[in-house]
């Protein structure tokens, strides 16, 4: 039973946590791979800002000298979200399926207790 306090998230990885383990050793190291492959919310806006930075340079440079305004609108959000000061960007991209590092480390860690990766400690 989940109680009040559980977040959509926590819901969301054990599920995956139960999915997974009932399909075998094989399904388990495949989930495992993918999530160590998985990009999250900061990562993913780190990308995007300082992308969009060098995208208003280059085209402030060989288009019109505006495109630069996108550049200095994303270098100071870019130091911000390094700061961890900023997190709009997490208002963005959750709803597109990125989640947090830490949420992908907890799914990650269950999986690989429920595989036996750790012996007999009991991680979850």
């Amino acid at each position: 039973m989940i109680d009040s306090k559980t977040t959509i998230n926590e819901t969301d990885t054990r599920k995956n946590v139960l999915f997974y383990g009932s399909l075998g050793r094989e399904a388990l190291a495949e989930r495992i791979q993918a999530l160590e492959d998985e990009w999250d919310l900061e990562k993913t806006g780190a990308v995007l800002l300082s992308g969009a930075g060098v995208l208003g340079l280059v085209l402030g440079l060989i288009g019109s000298p505006r495109w630069r305004l996108l550049a200095w609108a994303t270098v100071p959000l870019l130091f911000l979200h390094g700061r961890g000061k900023w997190k709009s960007a997490e208002g963005l991209l959750r709803p597109m399926g990125f989640r947090a590092r830490r949420e992908i480390q907890e799914e990650k860690y269950a999986l690989k207790a429920m595989r036996g990766d750790y012996g007999d400690s009991h991680a979850f």
